[in-house]
């Protein structure tokens, strides 16, 4: 067990049921364990909850966020925010309680 499958099976259920679908039980159930033996690895739900959306918002691309280096120009600007906003809005799609997190 390490915290990346932890958090890789948690990221799952967040975006296959939802965020109020995340628990410690579920969690264990998916990956074979019990609840407690989690604590060992995730000290407590928010812990879990900022781990995952973490590992989300690793998704957004990272070249649309290095474009905000290189801006020089208004109309760069408008173009980096425009793919940003993009990616953001897919990952929104992806995982719908993640505003609410």
């Amino acid at each position: 067990m390490s915290v990346e499958r932890i958090v890789k099976e948690a990221k799952g259920i967040s975006g296959s049921e939802g965020f109020g679908r995340l628990n410690m039980r579920r969690l264990a159930q998916e990956l074979g364990c019990s609840a407690p033996s989690l604590y060992r690895h995730i000290d407590s739900k928010p812990d879990l909850l900022r781990a995952v959306c973490e590992a989300i918002f690793d998704e957004l691309p990272h070249a649309a966020l290095a474009r905000f280096d290189q801006v020089k120009t208004v109309d760069e600007w408008a173009d980096a925010t425009y793919d940003i906003t993009l990616a953001s809005f897919t990952l929104y799609r992806r995982y719908p309680g993640l505003p609410g997190v």
